[in-house]
């Protein structure tokens, strides 16, 4: 029985994209070898060459440089992509404002289908309220951190914020819309009662 034909995906994007998240937190070639228990060569195909790496590695790396899959596995064309990054804009820099310095920055994901919005970090993991603790009652200081908010133009709760002209009540969705955010990824908001009173604010509008 002949064999299927399978498309051969090129993984020379996903490894440029490696490579640039790798080096821009200083981290060499050796070291995340090390750590993932991987030869430094494999990683130099992975990333110089294109080379297909397993599920597992694949995985890892998009996990440990905060890399969407969507980015390299999507049909969309890179020219769409673009297009609705570009339209979105306004809703971007209305949100940039509304937020101020609660955030490092707002971008539109490529990664969020059915969600909102996401919270990511610039470099590294993002601590979850437990890590926190645990941190703190080993008597290290923990800084505040500041993420970058990913908003989906495509849900519908962001599309009601678009929709609200008046700028304080936007001001109120955007803080919903981010705070949502971090409760899915830390666990817990520092303060939970005016998430409350906010939802139902925006419930009774």
């Amino acid at each position: 029985m002949a064999k299927r034909p399978v498309e051969k995906y090129d993984f020379k994007a996903f490894g440029e994209a490696i490579k640039a998240a790798r080096t821009g937190r200083k981290e060499s070639r050796k070291q995340v070898s090390d750590e993932m228990y991987i030869s430094p060569r494999y990683l130099a195909n992975i990333e110089n060459k294109g080379q297909h790496p397993s599920l597992q590695i694949f995985f890892e790396l998009m996990l440990r440089y905060n890399i969407s899959v969507d980015q390299f596995l999507s049909d969309k064309p890179a020219e769409k992509k673009q297009e609705e990054v570009k339209v979105a804009q306004p809703l971007v820099d209305r949100f940039k404002k509304a937020l101020g310095e609660k955030v490092t920055d707002v971008r539109v994901s490529d990664r969020l289908v059915e969600s909102p919005s996401c919270v990511t970090a610039e470099h590294g993991q993002i601590l979850t309220a437990q890590m926190r603790r645990m941190l703190e009652a080993a008597g290290q200081e923990v800084p505040e951190e500041k993420f970058i908010l990913e908003i989906n133009p495509q849900h519908a709760l962001v599309q009601k914020a678009a929709q609200t002209s008046d700028d304080a009540a936007f001001a109120k969705w955007a803080e919903f819309i981010y705070e949502e955010a971090l409760l899915s990824e830390q666990g817990s908001l520092k303060d939970p009662n005016a998430f409350v009173r906010r939802l139902n604010e925006l419930l009774l509008a």
